[in-house]
């Protein structure tokens, strides 16, 4: 999602040339003029690259209502705009909250582009990844498929866009259980990526990563670590030590290999690390590596640790998503559930309670489990 330190400078710079460029548009031509409009729209983009992801959220959507009514939904800016606010909502984890507005959208582009639009088909790819993260992986098992039988032909078999659309189909089916099949297709694409694209390059070692994965639910231990040992030395010897695909293929390297929950949780404090001096405070790999080691911790039963990182997680994707983010919510639940296992049963529930999340089942049973504790105390 965001940026390393070599390209920070760039777009630091670019904000400031994007943002007087506004400034001058909106003086001279009006808030709603189409050229002021794009100018606000290159600035958005600019903001989400930054990690200023909560800001980047709040324009493209003021962006989209404005654009709809002083050009029209059938405007290419408009329809540009909804692209994109559907990308970062997605890469944000937002577009979870609102599945259906993001089916709306989809269906305006398509009245106004055509199905075979290729903003029309990259947004039902977002539609896909955001099913996944609900769990509904049939559902995005089924709009990959589609995505692969209807445009094949169109894009060629070797199109980056095909052979995205086959890697993520077998992810979901993984996900969903279907290991054998999912390994089968997975060797495929990790096949074709080398071919096509070369032995390190990123989309081949995400390939590697993710049937390593795959490997691992099969329990294939050998194979797995084999894959993700040589996923990490090419990474180190094309990209280097302290880049982001470095350090994403450390972390799935220590959180699969190491059994040892001490040595994890050293190894991830490393890298966590080197996240933190390497990327910008709110880039994923940063946020991921701060989850995984309070994991380490809390199952270490320290504590005092993990709470504290789950705090802190809070804070840093309540400023960058929002209050009402799936990453606030998971980083409460997890917060609680180290709360009930050190007895502290009201502060869990009053944690759980606060959730803008309506209640899932489990975590109803928590609370009551929480206020009956409570109540017994009391």
């Amino acid at each position: 999602m965001a940026i390393t330190n070599e390209r920070l400078g760039e777009y630091k710079r670019a904000s400031e040339h994007s943002q007087r460029a506004v400034e001058l548009r909106r003086k001279f031509l009006g808030p709603d003029d189409e050229l002021t409009l794009e100018a606000e729209k290159q600035d958005a983009w600019i903001k989400y690259r930054l990690g200023q992801y909560k800001d980047a959220l709040k324009a493209y959507r003021d962006l989209t209502e404005r654009s709809e009514n002083s050009l029209g939904e059938a405007s290419t800016l408009h329809v540009r705009i909804v692209s994109n606010l559907a990308r970062v909502e997605a890469d944000c984890g937002i577009a979870t909250l609102d599945e259906e507005l993001l089916r709306s959208n989809i269906d305006k582009v398509e009245r106004n582009l055509g199905p075979d639009s290729e903003i029309a088909i990259d947004m039902y790819a977002t539609l896909a990844s955001v099913l996944s993260a609900r769990g509904k992986y049939a559902e995005a098992e089924e709009i990959y498929r589609q995505l692969i039988n209807t445009h094949s032909s169109r894009f060629g078999i070797d199109h980056p866009r095909v052979h995205a659309w086959k890697t993520n189909l077998a992810v979901k089916m993984s996900q969903g259980g279907k290991n054998e099949k999912a390994e089968e297709m997975l060797r495929d694409s990790l096949r074709e990526f080398r071919q096509r694209l070369g032995p390190d390059h990123e989309m081949t070692l995400t390939a590697m990563a993710n049937l390593a994965i795959c490997l691992g639910r099969q329990a294939k231990t050998e194979a797995r670590i084999e894959l993700l040992n040589d996923a990490l030395d090419l990474a180190k010897a094309k990209f280097g030590e302290a880049h982001e695909v470095t350090l994403g293929a450390e972390l799935i390297l220590a959180t699969n290999i190491i059994d040892d929950w001490e040595l994890r949780r050293d190894r991830l404090q490393e890298i966590a690390k080197k996240c933190r001096e390497a990327l910008p405070p709110l880039h994923s790999r940063t946020l991921n590596a701060m989850e995984l080691l309070s994991d380490a911790e809390l199952h270490l039963g320290n504590y005092d640790f993990a709470d504290q990182t789950s705090r802190q997680l809070i804070s840093m994707c309540q400023e960058a998503f929002g209050m009402e983010s799936p990453e606030v919510y998971r980083h409460r639940r997890k917060l609680a559930q180290s709360l009930i296992l050190q007895r502290h049963f009201d502060d869990a529930a009053e944690l759980l309670q606060e959730s803008v999340y309506e209640l899932e089942m489990h975590d109803i049973a928590d609370v009551e489990i929480c206020l009956l504790y409570t109540s017994d105390a009391a």
